[in-house]
């Protein structure tokens, strides 16, 4: 009886030592395959500028694109020229003043066309480059901020010397059809700004964290893509004090230059086992 009983015991212990032992090795398979996120390989902030692995081990590539200017144009919000389009000409101009009176804002539009980038991929920072060719008042500072437009527009063929026959004027987002805000509709967050005096003959680059973000939201559907809106960040202004960028010159374009990462995700390495049991 004893003896028997002892049989039935160490059967009964093998049997869960077997099941255990194969418990233990599909455990330790799963982790060679997908190891567990460290913090070290992690995303830090959200700029993701330390980002050099994702969590679960897969490669990283950086790369860096630039995408020149698709539409461009200015307007002013001088009445007797506010319906005035210019998006024929091959200069931008932004800030307060201008040649007939004091007081009046001229603003910028700029859009990219960014719809060839890669699938999944994360966008850590963006660039707008305007090349500064021109100060009209060398000695006044003029500090001209970058907004999101929230409104579509059309470039036109104007050359601001008459009423316009199509495209975007201070009234209107496409001639004749008027913006929903003259002026251009816009989110009134400031994304990037630069303080400028002297003309450099120099590409000057409008950076931040909210103007990456933007361009990432334009990528991944969160905003519709109607460009930016360059523009004083006065709202009274001193006469003739503009800064003037180039727009259609083949050299000079405004640019967006997006720095991105690629992630390559690595099949799963499955490590096969064995086990040999005379009981399970």
């Amino acid at each position: 009886m004893v003896k028997s009983l002892m049989i039935r015991l160490r059967g009964f212990w093998k049997r869960k030592f077997s099941i255990l032992a194969i418990g233990l090795i599909v455990l330790s398979s799963l982790i060679i395959a997908y190891p567990i996120p460290s913090m070290t390989n992690s995303v830090i902030g959200n700029d993701y500028s330390e980002f050099k692995q994702n969590a679960f081990g897969s490669d990283i590539s950086q790369q860096t694109v630039t995408f020149l200017s698709t539409k461009t144009t200015w307007f002013t919000s001088y009445a007797p020229r506010a319906d005035f389009n210019s998006g024929a000409r091959s200069d931008l101009i932004a800030g307060f003043g201008d040649p007939w009176t004091a007081n009046v804002d001229q603003r910028s539009l700029v859009e990219f066309n960014i719809d060839s980038l890669p699938t999944d991929i994360i966008i850590t920072n963006a660039v707008l480059k305007l090349y500064f060719s021109v100060s009209e008042k060398d000695s006044i500072a003029t500090t001209l901020c970058v907004y999101r437009l929230t409104e579509s527009w059309e470039e036109g063929t104007g050359t601001f010397s008459g009423p316009a026959d199509d495209g975007a004027t201070w009234y209107h987002h496409d001639y004749p059809l008027t913006w929903a805000s003259p002026g251009g509709t816009l989110d009134y967050v400031v994304l990037a700004s630069r303080t400028l005096s002297a003309a450099t003959n120099a590409y000057e680059n409008f950076t931040s964290g909210e103007l990456t973000a933007v361009v990432r939201g334009w990528y991944d559907g969160t905003y519709d893509n109607c460009g930016f809106l360059i523009k004083d960040l006065r709202t009274s202004g001193i006469f003739y004090a503009r800064k003037i960028f180039h727009s259609d010159d083949a050299t000079y374009v405004p640019k967006l230059e997006i720095t991105y990462v690629k992630i390559v995700h690595p099949p799963p390495q499955i490590v096969p086992f064995s086990l040999q049991s005379e009981e399970i």
